[in-house]
């Protein structure tokens, strides 16, 4: 949160942005929750982030390795982005907006299209998806 954007999202994104250089992960993220970014420009920020990059399949890792214990019997997960998770937004906020399946607080939600998500979260959500998971059918 304290470190500055990605250099090639602020060359690819900065002028429509009105982002510098020296703009933080943290500032950038509470003028999203104040003026929604598109989905391509949260997809982009997030794809352009090193340090998402390399965290992007938490979701699918932690459920592999629940399974595997044979003892998982149910998880939860923050499938939509709260007001709680972009209120107050500094340097020291844990960045849990980042990681919601949806996120109607950063990423408007354009009119007749799919409700905005993470790509990497939502992608990994629905592959885990198993048939024997799943509730009986009325």
């Amino acid at each position: 949160m304290p470190k500055p954007l990605p250099a090639p999202f602020v060359t690819a994104h900065g002028k429509e942005l009105g982002l510098g250089r020296d703009t933080r992960v943290w500032q950038f993220l509470k003028a999203a929750a104040e003026r929604p970014l598109t989905q391509e420009q949260w997809r982009d920020f997030l794809r352009m982030s090193p340090w998402f990059e390399s965290q992007k399949h938490f979701m699918r890792d932690q459920v592999t390795a629940y399974r595997e214990t044979g003892r998982l019997a149910a998880a939860t997960y923050g499938v939509v982005q709260g007001k709680a998770s972009v209120r107050d937004i500094t340097g020291k906020t844990k960045p849990w907006m980042l990681n919601s399946l949806y996120v109607p607080r950063t990423v408007r939600h354009e009119q007749d299209a799919p409700l905005p998500r993470t790509y990497t979260v939502f992608d990994d959500f629905a592959a885990l998806q198993r048939e024997q998971d799943r509730l009986p059918k009325p």
